[in-house]
């Protein structure tokens, strides 16, 4: 079976705003994705012309929320709602990553498109405040 495991790793800016229960969070990330290929159910070992590349992709997604909060008894407050994300990645490097299941056989491009993608779902979120003692 041929795939890939995609790992975002991202720094998360945004704002979020409430009224009552209500919330709405809207915000981007700009992000990396280092990818692991699988080739016939084997981590594949991605070369080009007997020298070892790794395929990144490096992108930004900006996503929006509406949430609903929840608060419970020891302080924290579990935030959930719809949510919907727009974001896109390339792959930079000479000649282009190299994605075996991506790559047709005689292509070398410098840059190589990662994806479009937008995605929706359920958000869900816990929010606590770290509180400082008091030192007497």
């Amino acid at each position: 079976r041929d795939g890939f495991l995609r790992v975002r790793v991202g720094a998360l800016l945004g704002y979020w705003t409430a009224r009552g229960r209500l919330g709405f969070e809207v915000g981007v990330q700009p992000f990396a994705e280092p990818l692991v290929t699988f080739e016939a159910g084997r981590v594949a070992r991605p070369e080009r012309e007997g020298e070892r590349v790794r395929p990144w992709l490096i992108g930004a997604l900006a996503f929006g929320a509406a949430t609903w909060a929840v608060d419970l008894a020891d302080g924290t407050q579990l935030r959930f709602g719809p949510f919907v994300e727009l974001g896109g990645a390339f792959a930079p490097g000479p000649g282009g990553a190299h994605v075996p299941i991506f790559e047709a056989r005689g292509n070398r491009p410098r840059v190589r498109a990662g994806a479009f993608e937008f995605a929706s779902g359920v958000a869900v979120r816990a929010m606590w405040a770290l509180r400082r003692r008091n030192r007497r």
